[in-house]
């Protein structure tokens, strides 16, 4: 897969519901401001340019089915898909080829689609894989963190029920596909961070590579 080709940097935050993503991501970018390095954040599914496929994207996401149908799981994760090239094209692109050097920072990014997909539909992984080398604009991020954590702990985070089989069952599949991910994309700076612990115990953990990846761009 092709790597981030544009000046700024490009960074995503992935993992399971209830891995605390939001969180980090927003306190990433507080952290460079701090440093005057100009940061953005910005989250997946991406809802600045709506079509019809992001209109069905989000009512099956909300459980609001407005002409009684519902994708099916293959289909959500090609929505999901094509948000994302939109997302790209029309946000993320743009900030990373500013004059002025940006960290975008993503709350989900491919993995999410990989993991989720793997986990809940048809779709192999290698069938995921192949849909987004197949968009004309994707690109890996500069570094990439997979924030793992148990299911059971995430669903008490979330405030679930955690007696809830399925959606356990379910999550715990998708911590394995992420757990997959992380070694097949070990050489392409996605790390696997133990997401247990406080706030600022998991920030300490993603702090020190981003700051490899900055100080790896500025010798370019």
């Amino acid at each position: 897969m092709q790597q981030n080709p544009y000046s700024g940097i490009a960074i995503a935050i992935d993992g399971i519901d209830g891995a605390a993503k939001t969180t980090q991501a927003h306190r990433l970018v507080r952290e460079l401001d701090s440093r005057g390095i100009h940061a953005v954040y910005t989250k997946e599914p991406w809802w600045g340019q709506m079509t019809e496929g992001d209109h069905r994207l989000r009512r099956a996401i909300t459980g609001i089915d407005g002409d009684g149908t519902r994708p099916t799981p293959e289909e959500i994760q090609r929505l999901f898909i094509d948000n994302r090239q939109r997302h790209l094209v029309w946000e993320v692109i743009p900030q990373l080829g500013a004059l002025a050097p940006t960290v975008v920072v993503l709350d989900r990014y491919c993995f999410s689609t990989m993991a989720y997909g793997e986990a809940t539909t048809s779709l192999s992984f290698e069938d995921l894989y192949r849909m987004h080398e197949e968009l004309k604009w994707f690109f890996l991020p500069d570094v990439s963190f997979i924030l793992e954590l148990p299911a059971d702990e995430a669903l008490a985070r979330l405030h679930k029920d955690p007696d809830i089989f399925e959606h356990r069952e379910t999550l715990e599949r998708v911590r394995t596909s992420y757990q997959k991910l992380a070694t097949f994309f070990k050489n392409e700076s996605v790390h696997l961070i133990d997401a247990r612990g406080s706030e600022d115990e998991v920030f300490a953990k993603l702090l020190p590579r981003v700051e490899e990846a900055l100080a790896q761009r500025s010798k370019h």
